[in-house]
């Protein structure tokens, strides 16, 4: 199950800035509805984007970028 997360703004992890840290919840700003857990921080895109891989309460992952996602 999905629990409480630590909130902050804005987190450094190896010379990146990111939005998102691990365990917070967030909500895809697309179709997918719901609440997700960020689960990993993945290798940014190639323009520099942070992704992460995110987990619903069902168990479903996908693979997100930060600016698809908002806070929950």
């Amino acid at each position: 199950p999905l629990g409480n997360a630590h909130v902050a703004a804005h987190h450094s992890f190896r010379g990146r800035w990111l939005m998102f840290a691990v365990g917070q919840l967030v909500r895809p700003k697309t179709k997918a509805p719901g609440v997700y857990q960020v689960v990993r921080l993945l290798p940014a895109s190639a323009d520099g984007v942070s992704v992460y891989l995110i987990r619903s309460a069902r168990g479903a992952e996908r693979i997100a970028g930060h600016d698809e996602l908002k806070r929950a």
